[in-house]
Protein backbone atom coordinates (compact mmCIF):
# COMPACT_ATOMS: atom_id res chain seq x y z
CA UNK A 1 0.00 0.00 0.00
CA UNK A 2 1.45 3.32 -0.78
CA UNK A 3 2.43 6.11 1.66
CA UNK A 4 0.50 9.27 2.27
CA UNK A 5 2.86 10.45 -0.64
CA UNK A 6 2.75 7.73 -2.63
CA UNK A 7 6.30 6.00 -2.02
CA UNK A 8 5.94 2.52 -2.00
CA UNK A 9 9.46 0.46 -0.89
CA UNK A 10 10.46 -1.72 -3.37
CA UNK A 11 13.98 -3.67 -2.90
CA UNK A 12 16.08 -0.86 -4.61
CA UNK A 13 14.22 1.78 -2.19
CA UNK A 14 14.25 2.05 1.79
CA UNK A 15 11.23 4.14 3.06
CA UNK A 16 11.69 4.64 6.77
CA UNK A 17 8.65 4.96 9.03
CA UNK A 18 7.14 8.39 9.67
CA UNK A 19 10.38 10.32 11.46
CA UNK A 20 8.29 11.76 14.54
CA UNK A 21 7.37 15.30 12.83
CA UNK A 22 3.74 14.18 12.39
CA UNK A 23 2.88 13.56 15.84
CA UNK A 24 5.22 16.99 16.85
CA UNK A 25 3.27 19.38 14.71
CA UNK A 26 0.06 18.21 15.19
CA UNK A 27 -0.43 16.43 12.03
CA UNK A 28 0.45 19.17 10.41
CA UNK A 29 3.23 18.01 8.72
CA UNK A 30 5.39 14.61 8.04
CA UNK A 31 9.08 13.87 7.67
CA UNK A 32 10.23 10.56 6.25
CA UNK A 33 13.93 9.30 4.38
CA UNK A 34 14.07 8.02 1.56
CA UNK A 35 17.18 5.43 0.64
CA UNK A 36 18.16 4.43 -3.25
CA UNK A 37 19.99 0.66 -3.36
CA UNK A 38 19.87 0.76 -6.87
CA UNK A 39 18.46 3.07 -9.19
CA UNK A 40 14.87 4.15 -9.96
CA UNK A 41 12.44 6.26 -10.05
CA UNK A 42 9.45 7.21 -7.74
CA UNK A 43 6.27 9.16 -7.76
CA UNK A 44 5.96 11.70 -5.14
CA UNK A 45 1.78 12.27 -4.91
CA UNK A 46 0.90 15.77 -4.72
CA UNK A 47 1.51 17.31 -0.82
CA UNK A 48 -1.19 19.37 0.34
CA UNK A 49 0.74 22.47 0.50
CA UNK A 50 4.31 21.82 0.56
CA UNK A 51 6.86 19.71 0.26
CA UNK A 52 10.99 19.80 0.86
CA UNK A 53 13.24 17.55 -0.42
CA UNK A 54 17.02 17.47 1.00
CA UNK A 55 19.43 15.47 -0.49
CA UNK A 56 22.25 13.75 1.93
CA UNK A 57 24.03 11.68 0.15
CA UNK A 58 23.95 10.66 -3.75
CA UNK A 59 22.49 12.47 -6.44
CA UNK A 60 19.81 12.31 -8.68
CA UNK A 61 16.96 14.27 -10.02
CA UNK A 62 13.73 15.78 -9.81
CA UNK A 63 11.23 16.11 -12.30
CA UNK A 64 7.46 18.14 -12.29
CA UNK A 65 7.22 21.14 -15.23
CA UNK A 66 11.05 21.07 -15.12
CA UNK A 67 13.83 18.78 -14.58
CA UNK A 68 16.78 20.07 -11.50
CA UNK A 69 19.25 17.74 -11.00
CA UNK A 70 20.32 17.03 -7.48
CA UNK A 71 23.60 16.29 -5.81
CA UNK A 72 24.95 16.29 -1.56
CA UNK A 73 23.34 19.22 -0.07
CA UNK A 74 20.83 20.44 -2.38
CA UNK A 75 17.28 21.45 -0.85
CA UNK A 76 14.13 21.97 -2.86
CA UNK A 77 11.23 23.78 -1.78
CA UNK A 78 8.19 22.51 -4.42
CA UNK A 79 4.49 24.00 -4.81
CA UNK A 80 2.13 21.40 -4.92
CA UNK A 81 1.98 18.80 -7.74
CA UNK A 82 3.27 15.20 -8.44
CA UNK A 83 7.12 14.83 -8.73
CA UNK A 84 9.34 11.94 -9.99
CA UNK A 85 11.88 11.65 -7.90
CA UNK A 86 15.19 10.05 -9.96
CA UNK A 87 17.60 8.64 -7.88
CA UNK A 88 20.90 6.87 -8.11
CA UNK A 89 22.17 3.75 -6.61
CA UNK A 90 23.19 5.79 -2.82
CA UNK A 91 21.11 8.79 -2.91
CA UNK A 92 19.40 9.56 0.75
CA UNK A 93 16.97 12.24 0.66
CA UNK A 94 15.15 13.73 3.62
CA UNK A 95 11.38 14.72 2.56
CA UNK A 96 9.10 16.71 4.93
CA UNK A 97 5.08 17.44 3.40
CA UNK A 98 3.18 19.87 4.89
CA UNK A 99 -0.58 19.67 4.77
CA UNK A 100 -3.13 22.92 4.79
CA UNK A 101 -5.68 22.97 7.87
CA UNK A 102 -7.53 25.95 9.24
CA UNK A 103 -5.35 27.44 11.78
CA UNK A 104 -7.37 29.09 14.93
CA UNK A 105 -4.96 32.00 15.60
CA UNK A 106 -6.20 32.07 18.99
CA UNK A 107 -5.30 28.23 19.82
CA UNK A 108 -2.90 27.14 17.22
CA UNK A 109 1.06 28.63 17.33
Amino acid sequence: MPSPTGVRPSRWLQVSSDLGLDAASGGVATARALRFQGAGTVELREADDLRFVFVSEGSGSIQGATRTELAVYDAVALPPGPFLLLGSPGLRVLEVTSTTRSRDPRTDW
